[in-house]
């Protein structure tokens, strides 16, 4: 388990900002064709959202997952944090959603812990 004062160290932060979409990308259903996070341009070329994972982490007793919402951003503004209307959702079957909070769990698998890093 993550100590307190252990911080989550983004390595591929998302992109900030996504355009909206257009008419011509709904399905001919009516819903919108998926979109997929990606990663902020960066030195290491990585496409997608990437976090450090830290061996000491690994605990053998529980799974562990890393969970991804899309909130707002507090700024001068706006200071209060909320979830984003626009829902997540992914293809993966090993990913938990909780679509109350708009948010998706996905797991850390060994081959996470091995390489040290984690995207999704």
């Amino acid at each position: 388990m993550t100590q307190p004062n252990q911080q989550l160290r983004i390595i591929a932060q998302p992109k900030a900002l996504y355009r909206e979409r257009y008419d011509s990308e709904q399905y001919r259903t009516g819903n919108p064709v998926q979109r997929y996070l990606r990663a902020e341009d960066n030195h290491l070329d990585l496409k997608y959202p990437t976090i450090e994972i830290l061996r000491e982490w690994r605990d053998a007793t529980q799974p562990q997952y890393i969970r991804v919402a899309s909130v707002t951003v507090p700024n001068d503004k706006e200071p209060i944090v909320c979830v984003h209307p626009y829902p997540l959702g992914t293809d993966d079957p090993s990913v938990k959603t909780d679509p109350t909070n708009n948010a998706l769990y996905f797991p850390i698998t060994n081959a996470d812990f091995q390489s040290g890093r984690k995207r999704y």
